[in-house]
């Protein structure tokens, strides 16, 4: 990989070599540094495709999830933006459940099966297509489906697919995905190329301006596969191939990291202790200098790297003189402003805690709750097209079965509970609500995610006490004690 900062040292040692009057060698070095600076463009400017492109060149599409894949292994600024959106979008897990019995039996049957649990619906598995969806920018969801219409669901790597095949005057109907793979070593690792058909194709034979020339045309090996493809909201609605939500705040982070190494590097010299050479016998050491340094031409010396010489020569203390740590924190924290703004998450999320505070909690992080509230809007709708598609194979009416279908996600835990708790109690000592729905709130705020099993609870154990107290009056002096407890803890 091209440096940046090996870039600029390549340009900074020109001006030596130029004063030595070598034009040879000065022309020999013109020429790697444009070879390097045009690596260095390949390497971290990257097209993303522009509104209208439909297609996106499958080599820029790679690129690009490389370089997305790269910096989460590598990068800590990257990988923690992935990762809190991962826990703030699924946190605890997503619940499927429908208020129709059959409907819901049918449900367990799919999400209860221990593969789908391991690939798509249990709390770890929807973390890691979090994860992936957001380092990859797109998924392919791949449904077997057997004999009994009984579906195994299974993820394929983005960059296993060569091509999407739609329909000729229509880029956003995809009707076939060309797959390139190869077996695993024990079955030879031979290369595969195999043609599938996606969930839009399952309709698309009774659709009554279907093209004959577009039908069958799958592997037979895939005979039993249907595929759904899954893109990045960030992805222009036009773009076929998904984009890295995330991918804009690559370089910033980039820039950020080699601060941070420099400002390191910038430390360690400063704290060296480097003395000066008084040469006496001119004459010889001068050679001797000259000598040792063209043996290191073509390298970059560390620092405080000095050439000794035997003989009674004198050092003397080298002072140094200005300051760039105050240079290179402003340059740093610009730099990580940059991967916020990229991002949408604020800095001390980052590892700065100096920087958040009651009002940054309570006010500045309402827009980051509403970037992870449409994520999760983006997932209901993706868990709720894998739900449909389901029934649909079923032989239900997946329009009118989906109405009793509810995919709900883990609530944004309040800053402000004690104080929210506050209001639910003097909204009902007012009568302005009852303790029923007094109850709800709370559970709400406190994100707990069986509010009417709670409910039911509560009421039968009002319901059965001997002094007679009415649900409200239960209700209420629960809400109090929970006060109680989130004052202690807060």
């Amino acid at each position: 990989m091209v440096k940046f900062r090996d870039v600029l040292r390549s340009a900074a040692g020109l001006f030596d070599i130029f004063k030595r009057g070598d034009i040879k060698r000065l022309q020999n070095e013109v020429a790697l540094l444009r070879q390097s600076v045009k690596g260095l463009e390949r390497e971290y400017w990257v097209p993303i495709g522009s509104a209208g492109e439909a297609v996106v060149p499958r080599e820029r599409f790679v690129k690009m999830v490389k370089l997305s894949r790269e910096y989460y292994r590598n990068n800590p600024y990257y990988r923690q933006a992935i990762r809190l959106y991962s826990a703030f979008i699924f946190g605890r897990g997503a619940s499927i459940t429908s208020n129709d019995e059959g409907i819901q039996q049918k449900l367990d049957v799919l999400i209860n099966t221990y593969d789908n649990q391991k690939t798509f619906f249990s709390p770890i598995a929807q973390i890691r297509l979090s994860n992936k969806l957001l380092r990859d920018g797109e998924l392919f969801v791949f449904f077997f489906v057997s004999p009994d219409n009984q579906v195994i669901i299974r993820i394929c790597d983005p960059l296993e697919i060569e091509e999407i095949i739609t329909e000729p005057d229509d880029q956003q109907t995809e009707l076939y995905y060309k797959r390139a793979f190869r077996l695993s070593k024990s079955f030879g690792g031979e290369l595969k190329r195999l043609v599938y058909r996606s969930v839009e194709y399952f309709d698309y034979t009774n659709y009554p301006y279907a093209i004959p020339a577009m039908m069958d045309l799958h592997s037979p090996e895939t005979d039993d596969c249907y595929v759904m493809h899954v893109v990045s909201p960030e992805t222009d609605i036009l773009e076929q191939r998904g984009t890295p939500p995330l991918l804009s705040s690559v370089e910033w982070a980039r820039l950020h990291m080699e601060t941070i190494q420099d400002f390191v590097a910038y430390l360690r010299a400063i704290t060296m202790i480097v003395a000066k050479e008084v040469v006496k016998d001119a004459g010889v050491s001068v050679e001797e200098i000259k000598r040792q340094i063209e043996g290191l031409q073509g390298e970059i010396p560390r620092f405080a790297t000095r050439i000794e010489f035997e003989g009674g020569d004198e050092y003397q203390p080298v002072e140094r003189s200005g300051n760039l740590a105050s240079v290179f924190e402003r340059v740093a924290r610009a730099t990580k402003l940059s991967v916020c703004a990229g991002t949408g998450i604020y800095e001390h999320y980052f590892g700065d805690p100096s920087t958040g505070n009651l009002a940054t909690a309570t006010s500045m992080e309402l827009p980051m709750i509403k970037i992870f509230e449409q994520w999760q809007r983006f997932w209901e709708s993706v868990y709720r097209d894998v739900i449909a598609f389901y029934l649909k194979l079923q032989g239900i009416d997946e329009v009118e079965a989906m109405k009793s279908v509810e995919v709900k996600f883990p609530d944004f835990l309040k800053k402000d509970a004690p104080g929210l708790l506050n209001g639910v109690i003097n909204a009902y000592s007012m009568g302005i609500i009852d303790g029923r729905t007094a109850a709800r709130i709370v559970l709400s705020l406190l994100a707990y995610d069986k509010i009417d099993e709670a409910l039911k609870i509560w009421e039968d154990e009002a319901a059965d006490s001997s002094s007679g107290l009415k649900t409200g009056m239960y209700v209420l002096d629960q809400v109090r004690q929970l006060r109680r407890i989130i004052e202690t803890i807060k």
